[in-house]
């Protein structure tokens, strides 16, 4: 996610939260409203890590599994290459973070 002026903007003014959740119910706007705590931390900690850990699992599997499937030969190494970099560059973003969290 890119951030831009109006995000910031909005965060200042203290209209990020209403603009993000502006479609949501009245449930999930009192689950938003939440404080922050310490097992709320936790669970965003795992929920990252998770995330990562699926991440690495799909690039596993398409350096290992994805040129074994038939009809993939010659063109699995395209795929391959843009997928890794993707998941690469994702992860790095979550491990960045997770070192904020």
């Amino acid at each position: 996610m890119t951030t831009t002026f109006n995000d910031i903007k909005d965060i200042r003014e203290g209209n990020f939260l209403s603009r993000r959740s502006k479609n949501t119910s009245d449930a999930t706007r009192a689950k938003l409203l939440k404080p922050y705590d310490s097992s709320t931390q936790r669970a965003t900690k795992v929920k990252v890590k998770n995330a990562i850990s699926d991440l690495d699992h799909i690039a596993w599997q398409f350096e290992n599994q994805f040129d074994t499937a038939p009809g993939n030969r010659g063109k699995h190494l395209i795929m391959q290459t843009k997928v890794n970099n993707k998941v690469d560059s994702l992860i790095k973003d979550l491990k960045a973070l997770q070192n904020i969290l």
